[in-house]
């Protein structure tokens, strides 16, 4: 088995019986996933959970948003600490009435111009709300791939690191990425957490690479063309009962999403 499959494989069971459950994981429609995202951005998914509840109750779709006031907009978000964030969701609305007919567009580069909407909030819509097989990776996930295959990212932000994206859009199962999507966020935020991860309750520590050594020294080939040789070519190995957790430095930054 390679290092990948049993990754996959390990992560999809465990998150049969693990898995979060908050009400726009219920919702199929993109504007509903649209709004949750925005939400998530640096905020706890159980605040969000009954604030999301009301902003769709006060503006049920993208043209009833559009016609907000700025300051109702902002009067629902004020809990999270987001009231700064209304005019630039009261903007993408009404990019979306105008441009879109009043509807979340499905391609990435349509919603990458919508005000406030960066690369993990697309990626979030087109996988959770439209079903695509695309990768959705921020700070959270970024930390699980860097400690389970010692990826070496380039950037101070390693969730902003294209090689990373690449990488994750490699190793996601073809017809199950929004599951998996949703295992890796469940399992980052409740076993592989940034501080004191939970290596006892870990299902797949036995070839984790940050498991085994406590550090991230093993280099990985990062030009995009050789992601595929990584993932099928590394072998597993069984973590020897001798093996000890290393000490090496944990990945630590700052999560700027709780999402989905």
């Amino acid at each position: 088995m390679t290092r990948k499959d049993y990754f996959v494989a390990g992560l999809s069971k465990w998150h049969r019986a693990n898995k979060r459950k908050f009400r726009w994981r219920k919702e199929s429609d993109p504007y509903r996933i649209l709004v949750s995202e925005l939400m998530l951005q640096r905020t706890q998914a159980r605040q969000v959970e009954p604030v999301y509840l009301e902003f769709i109750r006060r503006f049920p779709n993208p043209s009833e948003l559009a016609v907000a006031s700025v300051g109702d907009i902002e009067g629902v978000l004020y809990p999270l600490g987001l009231a700064h964030r209304g005019i630039r969701i009261k903007r993408m609305a009404e990019q979306l009435r105008d441009r879109h007919d009043g509807a979340v567009p499905d391609d990435i580069e349509s919603l990458l111009d919508l005000s406030g909407v960066g690369r993990y909030v697309a990626s979030a819509v087109l996988s959770f709300g439209f079903g695509r097989d695309v990768a959705v990776v921020d700070a959270n996930v970024a930390r699980v791939i860097i400690r389970f295959f010692s990826f070496n990212p380039k950037t101070v932000r390693p969730h902003t690191d294209r090689a990373l994206w690449a990488f994750c859009q490699k190793i996601l199962p073809a017809d199950s990425g929004p599951h998996f999507n949703r295992a890796l966020l469940d399992f980052a935020a409740a076993i592989c957490t940034a501080r004191k991860p939970r290596h006892e309750q870990c299902p797949v520590k036995d070839y984790c690479a940050w498991y085994e050594t406590g550090t991230t020294k093993l280099s990985v080939v990062r030009q995009e063309a050789n992601l595929s040789d990584y993932v099928t070519s590394h072998r597993c190995r069984r973590r020897r009962p001798e093996d000890k957790i290393g000490s090496g430095r944990d990945f630590a930054w700052n999560k700027t999403s709780n999402s989905t």
